[in-house]
């Protein structure tokens, strides 16, 4: 009995030991076949955009984003209309209405986005800087024309431009407008922005008959920094110009006088006074109730006052006080020195009225 409970020991200790081998071979299997698999799985590579569906007007601005998983690659945009719209980097630029997909493109991977451009909420206008204009006869006058959408001004794509009467103004297809003869014509004005029909414009030119602007002033005309005694010499210049309009004088006629000449002469209205000797450039603006704005420029010559004498005759001056007698030695002209003998003796420094010449 003992023999046989022996070898039953020991067969069931092979037993044991054979089948601890082999299920340590078999774990260490398992954990080599589970170590495998791991390292060679691949991450899945995704993408994704934040919208599937985009509204928006030729006016709006959009961008989509694209979620990338499992690559570094560079998404790549396209655009199944690109006279709709169109894509870069994500941004959609809306070009006219209508409906497009745009696609972002991963490798074999991709994303899709529906846009639909549609008119927008605010109606687009042909926006002008002015709604009339007054032109003389035969003058010209550039329109400035932009699309206007709510505040925001836009340069249009397509204008059109049309006179309801040639015989008064004529404008030319780029919106240069000529002024032909007296009388009323209405500019109208149309266009198009990527696709939409703005609303037109109209401006409304008024031809004036020829404005003739003629000053009072004379080449050379000249005032004086001192009255003096026995002759004319004004200190001032009343400017007082003829205006007329189709041949017949205007009233209605403002006149402003200007000069950068200010230590030469002083301007008070249209009144010009004299305050040294010299030259000074006056520019005369006259504005009519119509608009009309013509300007002209004239010079004033400012002198001092200069005496006059007989070669025959003696002028009686004071000299320190006293009277003397002078006689005629040279004659002066126009802010010249009088060169005169006093009492025999040359001079060219003496008073005449108070004033030294």
């Amino acid at each position: 009995m003992k023999k046989i409970n022996k070898w039953l020991i020991t067969g069931l200790t092979a037993l044991c030991l054979t089948s601890t081998v082999s299920m340590l071979a078999s774990c260490g299997e398992i954990s080599s076949d589970s170590t495998s698999l791991t390292s060679s799985q691949e991450q899945e590579v995704s993408i994704e955009l934040n919208k599937s569906t985009v509204s928006m007007s030729i006016f709006d601005t959009e961008k989509l984003t694209a979620t990338v998983t499992g690559s570094t690659e560079s998404v790549v945009w396209t655009s199944s209309d690109t006279s709709v719209v169109t894509v870069s980097d994500g941004v959609l630029t809306p070009l006219k209405n209508g409906t497009a997909t745009i696609t972002a493109t991963l490798g074999t991977k991709n994303a899709t986005c529906s846009v639909t451009v549609t008119n927008p909420t605010n109606p687009l206008e042909v926006g002008t800087d002015v709604v009339s204009l007054f032109l003389d006869e035969g003058k010209t006058s550039q329109l400035d024309v932009y699309v206007l959408y709510g505040e925001t001004e836009f340069e249009g794509e397509v204008f059109t431009y049309t006179s309801s009467d040639l015989s008064g103004a004529t404008v030319s297809e780029d919106g240069f407008v000529t002024a032909v003869s007296k009388g009323t014509a209405i500019i109208t004005i149309e266009g198009t922005y990527k696709g939409v029909t703005l609303e037109s414009a109209t401006v409304e030119i008024t031809v004036n008959e020829d404005v003739v602007f003629t000053p009072n002033v004379e080449k050379n005309t000249t005032i004086y920094t001192h009255a003096g005694r026995g002759a004319s010499f004004a200190t001032s210049y009343l400017f007082a110009p003829t205006v007329t309009i189709g041949g017949a004088q205007a009233s209605d006629v403002t006149v402003v006088l200007s000069t950068e000449d200010t230590e030469t002469v002083a301007i008070d209205g249209l009144n010009i006074t004299a305050l040294s000797t010299g030259k000074a450039m006056i520019t005369a603006t006259v504005t009519t109730t119509k608009g009309t704005v013509e300007t002209k420029d004239f010079e004033i010559i400012v002198a001092k006052p200069y005496a006059t004498v007989n070669p025959t005759s003696e002028l009686i001056l004071e000299v320190g006080g006293d009277t003397a007698n002078m006689s005629y030695l040279a004659l002066a002209s126009n802010d010249s020195i009088v060169k005169l003998s006093v009492n025999g003796t040359e001079t060219t420094a003496y008073t005449f009225d108070g004033t030294t010449l």
